[in-house]
């Protein structure tokens, strides 16, 4: 289980160039900005804290956190309801 790269949706812009919101999604010509980040391939299901998350997960989680200005408190580490790491 894990990831080579990640991608972040950070921004949208318009076929001009021009930057453009979240109520522009659906627009024609709409791009999606993306930002990569290096991945990992450990396996994370056991983890229950993010200080235990590969440094790469952290980073993300991080950057997900400056792109939208809102801490990440928990992340998801597998399907079962229980499976956060806080």
């Amino acid at each position: 289980a894990g990831f080579e790269r990640v991608g972040i949706v950070t921004g949208y812009r318009r076929a001009d160039g021009s930057p453009a919101g979240i109520e522009s999604v659906g627009e024609p010509d709409l791009r999606v900005e993306i930002e990569e980040l290096p991945g990992w391939s450990d396996d994370i299901r056991g983890v229950r804290k993010i200080v235990d998350l590969p440094a790469a997960a952290r980073t993300l989680l991080d950057r997900i956190a400056a792109v939208t200005g809102v801490p990440v408190l928990a992340a998801s580490v597998g399907p079962e309801r229980s499976a956060l790491a806080l």
